[in-house]
């Protein structure tokens, strides 16, 4: 039993298709417009090192994670770019002046580097040549100086067709001491004569690239690449990826993160140089082509399920090569022994017709098969069984051919030992659950395993786990939890049919040691050659209760053997421990800020909305959770007490017939509307009517927002109204018949939550505390006030406010994001958009609104919270440590507790009713150690002619008969007392006795008849 992965057939949702060249040319000049363009790609899930090279569609994790799921393998199209590089020619008009002044070292000075270069295009031959004329300013040393520089191709001040298939510039420039200078290094006046300059130069083309791989799919909804398919990877058409707006953000965002020039402080050689800025341009493109292509996969667009390998990390059976062969080698040998003793013992001679287990069946061999009467001299009867065995092993078994029918003699074929050879053998050892030590050790036993099944429920009870023990490795777990139980299931199973094979033996010499025993309650039982399972039903109709129970009781442990193995599952989970737990962050404030736009963040929030998982960290798809950290490994979960902030809306449908107004002379369309328990109190929202009425086949929504400043205290409340035009309408009229439309009211929330998450940050699962939410009017109202702002944000550009003497639009966006994302929400819920549903329509207003909200407060959680000075604690600080579990099952307990309990309590009444009572020399389990009780008496004269008869024959014969035996010592012919089993004429005697005594009553004919036989047996048998 080990660790295994598991891997186990799936299916995931996947966005692959790309939205078109229009849509991503949009996107693109949203980024550019805005300021937040260059993104802090940080918080993004890319993180591992292969998702900041491959760009690649996105993935719905299920919610129902588990604890122990590892990852999703899949298989799927993968995105990336990468440069095409070609040396170029470079024509050297640069010159190195030699200044002491640190400010001024490079091109004019290091801190206010130019992007852009004086390179000049002169090509006059079908390569591409450049001409660098540029000044450059370096400290007086003895060493080499190098500087490494790159630039956008479209840069240059001129390009011609041999530069333009080019979409980058890349020179290094190695500025390094004369050799005139290099022999005297001690010199400290350098002038520019003392140096030399080379320039090598590059020019670089963006290839875009795309293939089939094995990607995996962590937990925290990271993606990362396992292999390349062979033979797949295929260059991205122009048609399908808008190249010309991708190479300008791509080399933008990479010129404002990296700059263009950087200064190598640790001079290498030239080619080497060169290689490591085209590999720095390199990962730098790629890093910066990941978030941009990741943005323009179609969410909105029909998803596809691929079939995916749900990895996990779970207990499992390994099968050990060295017992698995022992174990194969032992079944085997097994096989080949029954298929011998199934050939073998119904083809050669066998001398017996029946079960020889009964007494009878003995009797009935030594009655007609066996001449015993050279022992009858000898005084066998008292002898233990080692004795007799030391005895015999000087007489032989010979058949006697001449005889009809052919007998077995046994006659003697060496000297007899003396008698007093014979005494000094040891007595048969008693049964061991008679003797008084081993009977202590084995009502230990049941003790030990009765109260060890009791501590562990009073364990276990606390939260239905034994996590006492789960810091032990699995060679440990399998002894303690597998191995520990089977081997006292075994032992007791072991004891109890030994007792079973013991008693089955004892019974019936026991029940003629008592005397008047019938044949059928002694000599025709054969338990000694069935299981308990067999014999079930003989025990309890001749009333031998004790060996009934203890019969039971081995079937019950048979059924224990196979509970034992079930009695604790093997579950990977999370060990619960206390930790101390910190922040960062202030709960104690929130700033007011302007809300971010939302194009530069659009393919987070796409993410969150869309599949319900925020890929950012310390996000949901409706809550912003306040970091906090912990001592912690990477693979452990960290629980406790978090501030977790968003946003929500509370929504009521609208009367459009009552509460929408056009006013045809300004354009100005109004919304009225009462805030929530203000009835009274009316509301206006104006929004720009459309001069014409737009044309629109597909389902739109628009969302206004109330004005931030407004005379009533009611109206100054953060709201929106939501209006939703159907698909199909072919124009957008405002009419209750063509459109839907809700007045929603922002709700500020900032409440503790039970949160888990890992090291980085991902949040696996959260859930409010009740009595937690932040009543601090402060917080409260700049909370408000930022709802107001991003509402603004949000709002569609037709809105307008009104500044005292005219009407101002919202400019805070081109594009009704809001609008749209709602409206592509709403299709994924209801694919029927020819009618607007409202709760619909609040379902998906609500979702938009809380997960923009989420987005923004993580991504400008600096802005909006404040940084403390020193970390403070978090109280219900847990560390699920990811470790093996031990969970027991209690129903196998309580199963296998009954048994041991039933089990103890048959050992102690075999001990206290068996103790004692069988007096005999030997225990007879061999026709050899009972021929010495028989060979004096009567008893085998009811046994001759019945050795080949069946069971049945021979039952039917001693009902016939109606005698009683007992086995009691007679005294013989010879005047010597021995143990003789015989006839009980004295029960029969006495039964006769009382038979006269009786008055006479009025009795069944056949009660009468079996009284009357039984008297006229007697007399017979007593008359000779």
């Amino acid at each position: 039993m080990d660790d295994a992965t598991v891997y186990k057939n799936q299916h995931l949702q996947t966005w692959p298709t790309i939205v078109n060249l229009e849509e991503q040319e949009s996107l693109v000049d949203n980024i550019i417009q805005n300021t937040t363009s260059i993104r802090d790609h940080r918080d993004l899930s890319y993180s591992q090192p292969e998702s900041s090279k491959y760009a690649m569609a996105p993935v719905a994790i299920p919610l129902d994670v588990q604890y122990d799921t590892k990852m999703w393998e899949l298989t799927q199209s993968i995105y990336w770019t990468e440069l095409s590089c070609t040396e170029i020619d470079v024509e050297d008009a640069v010159t190195v002046d030699v200044s002491s002044n640190t400010s001024s070292f490079g091109i004019g000075s290091p801190t206010r580097q130019p992007l852009i270069w004086n390179l000049y295009d002169v090509s006059t031959t079908d390569n591409c040549t450049l001409e660098l004329s540029e000044e450059i300013t370096i400290p007086p040393t003895n060493s080499s100086v190098q500087i490494s520089h790159w630039q956008p191709n479209a840069s240059t001040t001129s390009i011609t067709k041999q530069c333009a298939s080019f979409d980058l510039i890349g020179l290094t420039v190695d500025v390094s001491l004369n050799k005139s200078s290099e022999l005297d290094r001690q010199k400290s006046d350098y002038s520019s004569s003392d140096y030399i300059h080379q320039v090598n130069g590059f020019g670089c083309k963006l290839v875009y690239l795309t293939s089939e791989a094995g990607i995996s799919v962590q937990v925290n909804g990271s993606l990362s690449i396992v292999d390349l398919h062979p033979n797949s990877t295929t260059e991205v058409s122009r048609a399908s990826l808008n190249t010309t707006h991708f190479k300008s953000i791509i080399l933008q965002e990479v010129a404002s993160t990296n700059g263009t020039s950087t200064f190598n402080k640790k001079p290498v050689r030239p080619s080497t140089l060169h290689r490591d800025l085209i590999s720095k341009l390199e990962t730098s493109v790629q890093g910066a082509f990941v978030p941009l292509m990741n943005r323009i996969f179609d969410l909105t667009s029909q998803s596809h399920y691929v079939q995916a390998s749900h990895v996990t990390h779970q207990m499992a059976i390994i099968v050990g090569p060295v017992q698995s062969f022992f174990s194969e080698a032992i079944l085997l040998f097994g096989l080949v022994m029954v298929l011998y003793l199934a050939y073998t013992y119904p083809n050669r001679p066998n001398m017996l017709r029946s079960d020889p287990a009964s007494i009878a069946s003995m009797c009935g061999i030594m009655a007609d098969v066996i001449d015993a009467s050279c022992l009858s001299h000898l005084n066998l009867d008292q002898l233990s069984t080692r004795q007799l065995r030391t005895i015999l092993k000087n007489y032989t078994c010979r058949w006697q051919q001449a005889s009809d029918p052919p007998r077995i003699c046994i006659e003697p074929s060496a000297v007899p030992r003396s008698q007093r050879q014979i005494f000094q053998g040891k007595p048969d050892p008693r049964p061991h659950f008679l003797l008084i030590p081993i009977f202590a050790l084995e009502i230990f036993l049941f003790i030990a395993v009765f109260a060890g099944i009791v501590t562990i429920f009073v364990v276990c009870a606390k939260d239905g786990a034994f996590h006492a023990l789960t810091y032990l490795n699995s060679d440990s777990l399998a002894a303690l939890f597998q191995f520990i139980p089977s081997a006292l299931a075994s032992i007791i199973r072991a004891l109890c049919l030994s007792i079973y094979r013991y008693l089955s033996v004892l019974e019936p010499w026991s029940v003629l040691q008592a005397g008047g025993a019938s044949a059928a309650s002694s000599l025709l039982l054969e338990y000694g050659s069935l299981n308990p399972i067999a014999s079930l039903f003989k025990w309890f109709s001749y009333r031998h209760f004790l060996l009934g129970l203890v019969g039971v009781a081995c079937m019950f442990n048979t059924a224990m053997s196979i509970l034992a193995s079930g009695l604790f599952r093997h579950e990977l989970g999370p060990t619960r421990a206390d930790a101390d737990m910190k922040s960062n962050y202030s709960y104690a404030s929130i700033a007011i800020r302007q809300a971010s736009p939302i194009g530069p963040e659009l393919d987070t929030i796409k993410s969150s909305i869309y599949s319900g998982t925020s890929v950012l960290a310390w996000t949901t798809s409706s809550y912003s959770f306040l970091p906090a950290w912990t001592d912690t490994s990477s693979e452990w979960l960290v629980g406790g007490t978090i501030r977790g902030v968003g946003a929500d809306l509370v929504c009521k449908q609208l009367s459009i017939a009552d509460s929408y107004s056009e006013d045809p002379v300004t354009n100005v369309a109004s919304w009225q509307y009462s805030p929530f328990n203000e009835s009274d109190t009316v509301c206006q929202i104006d929004t720009i009517q459309d001069t014409e009425a737009s044309q629109v086949n597909s389902l739109t929504v628009r969302f206004f927002a109330s004005p931030t400043f407004a005379q009533s205290s009611g109206c100054q409340k953060p709201a929106v109204v939501v209006v939703a035009y159907p698909s199909g309408g072919g124009y957008l009229q405002t009419t209750p018949d063509t459109a839907v439309a809700l007045y929603c009211e922002s709700l500020f929330i900032m409440q503790n939550f039970s949160v888990g998450f890992n090291s980085d940050g991902y949040i696996q699962y959260h859930v409010p505390l009740n009595g937690t939410f932040v009543t601090d009017d402060a917080i409260l109202r700049n909370g408000t006030t930022n709802l107001a702002n991003y509402n603004l944000r949000l709002s569609n550009p037709l809105s307008v406010t009104y500044n005292g003497s005219y009407l101002e639009t919202n400019n805070a966006s081109s594009t009704d994001w809001f609008g749209t994302l709602t409206a592509n929400l709403y299709r994924i819920l209801d694919t029927n958009t020819s009618v607007i549903t409202a709760n619909v329509l609040e379902s998906a207003t609500r979702n938009v609104y809380r997960s923009i909200f989420a987005t923004d407060l993580s991504l400008e959680r600096d802005a909006y919270f404040q940084l403390q000075d020193h970390p403070a604690r978090i109280s219900d600080g847990i560390i699920y440590n990811m470790s093996w579990a031990v969970v027991p099952s209690f129903a196998s307990f309580m199963y296998v507790l009954i048994i041991v309990v039933f089990d103890g309590c048959v050992v102690a009444s075999v001990f206290l009713t068996r103790r004692g009572r069988f007096k005999f020399p030997r225990i007879p389990r061999s026709i050899g150690s009972i021929i010495p009780w028989v060979i004096h008496g009567q008893v085998l004269n009811d046994f001759k002619g019945t050795y080949a008869w069946s069971e049945g024959d021979r039952e039917k014969h001693f009902v016939d008969l109606d005698k009683r035996y007992k086995l009691n010592r007679h005294e013989t012919a010879d005047g010597q007392w021995k143990y003789v089993l015989d006839e009980d004429n004295s029960r029969r005697d006495s039964e006769s006795s009382t038979i006269e005594l009786q008055p006479i009553t009025p009795v069944p004919k056949n009660r009468f008849r079996t009284l009357l036989r039984r008297v006229t047996s007697d007399d017979r048998n007593q008359n000779g």
